[in-house]
């Protein structure tokens, strides 16, 4: 049996723009995916998804015949049309796995499906890796996107992340992120999954002139996060940020929409609108306010990024 896990991510900046080239920064989680290959003898693949807590969420079988895949037993779902498109692509590129028999795979979660953090990204990741295939190219072959949180879900520290005119080779930088405030920075879920193909949808109807001075300042602002040497230039920069996409997208920032009255920084991560945010503290106590606004999943610096 073969093991493979994959960490889940974080988008800190350049959200949007690193679909276009903007430098990213990028943090995967501690929370990911763990996957389990196993070869069978019979021509299918039997799949098994798992929560966290071992309970299932999602079966299928597959029946494997010349390198394509027909459902057997369970009527087709979004998830199994999905997962079929992801397997057939894997058996064109490497025929000689689908030679004899077939394989026992089985996902565990680590993290809530509904938060955002790479179901995705992971499945793909640990698919590539087992198969032998080249995670950005299976990647732009079926669910698309930039690739950062491919990156991501292999590496051990933060990285700086940017497409490049390679096709399918992106240029991943490993970094150090661990500023001297961190236990002042928590990452709080909004208790709503964004749906990241609508996210990308909407940016993608944007003037190419618009997208372009997005990634100039997205790039600089990246570098300032890195460079930032205290909590209140941080902040400074993640306001930035945040007003600059705002403006760009015609869309009120998360404060705005949902945290007027917060006294620090708050700022979107990946796809506005959903999944987590990261907010800014002076004292432990401040996240008691989160709380009884109804968000009481939030996690500090420490305990969600590796």
């Amino acid at each position: 049996m073969q093991q493979i896990r994959a960490n889940g991510k974080i988008l800190l900046s350049g959200e949007y723009g690193v679909l276009d080239g903007a430098q990213s920064l990028a943090l995967p989680t501690q929370l990911g995916q763990i996957f389990r290959f196993e070869k069978i003898n019979e021509p299918e693949i039997q799949w098994k998804s798992l929560f966290a807590d071992n309970s299932l969420w999602f079966e299928v079988i597959f029946k494997l015949e010349n390198n394509q895949l027909f459902e057997q037993i369970t009527p087709a779902t979004s998830e199994t049309t999905r997962l079929k498109e992801i397997l057939e692509y894997i058996f064109i590129r490497k025929p000689n796995l689908a030679q004899t028999g077939g394989y026992k795979i089985t996902s565990q979660l680590e993290f809530d499906k509904d938060w955002g953090l790479g179901s995705s990204s992971t499945l793909i990741y640990a698919l590539s890796k087992w198969a032998g295939v080249n995670a950005y190219e299976l990647l732009e072959n079926t669910f698309g996107g930039s690739g950062y949180d491919l990156a991501c879900a292999d590496a051990s520290t933060a990285i700086l992340y940017k497409k490049t005119n390679q096709p399918y080779i992106p240029s991943v930088q490993p970094i150090h992120f661990a500023p001297d405030f961190k236990e002042q920075l928590f990452f709080v879920y909004l208790n709503e999954k964004k749906n990241s193909r609508e996210a990308i949808a909407h940016y993608q109807q944007l003037k190419k002139s618009q997208r372009t001075h997005l990634i100039e300042v997205q790039n600089r602002i990246t570098q300032n996060l890195l460079t930032a040497q205290t909590l209140t230039d941080f902040e400074a920069v993640l306001e930035k940020s945040e007003s600059v996409l705002s403006r760009v997208l015609g869309i009120k920032t998360v404060k705005e929409e949902r945290f007027k009255d917060y006294p620090y920084s708050i700022k979107s991560l990946g796809g506005w609108g959903g999944d987590f945010v990261l907010a800014t503290t002076r004292k432990a106590k401040d996240m008691d306010y989160f709380i009884g606004q109804g968000y009481t999943n939030y996690f500090s610096f420490e305990d969600f990024i590796k």
